[in-house]
């Protein structure tokens, strides 16, 4: 099924979950799915995680919230994009914006390789 935001000239050329937030066990997250298209890269936000989480949930306490919000990086507004190592098996994508903002989506122990890969195609546009 085709996303809501996606236009009708634009294609879909990868698709990772991701999270934005520090990887430690204790540090609140927001988790969601990264798109990268032929015109932007979009994040779209699914759950929010508060601080100490990991405790909620071992305790089985319902501590995540529905968080629907969407985050938008048309390549136009993107300067660079680059991997970062967070820790020892976890990486991250960091978008640096022509604002200076920056926007760092985490991995986890999944590699970056194939988002960057397909952002750089398009900045190099």
């Amino acid at each position: 099924m085709k996303p809501d935001w996606l236009q009708d000239n634009e294609t879909i050329l990868g698709s990772w979950a991701v999270y934005v937030g520090e990887p430690t066990p204790t540090s609140p997250k927001i988790t969601g799915t990264l798109h990268v298209t032929d015109c932007r890269v979009v994040f779209a936000s699914t759950m929010e995680l508060p601080k100490d989480a990991g405790l909620g949930l071992l305790s089985r306490h319902q501590v995540y919230r529905t968080k629907t919000e969407r985050w938008e990086y048309p390549y136009g507004q993107i300067r660079k994009a680059e991997i970062v190592k967070k820790k020892l098996f976890i990486k991250s994508l960091l978008l640096t914006l022509d604002s200076g903002d920056q926007a760092d989506f985490t991995f986890g122990a999944a590699s970056p390789a194939k988002a960057l890969e397909a952002i750089r195609t398009r900045l190099a546009v």
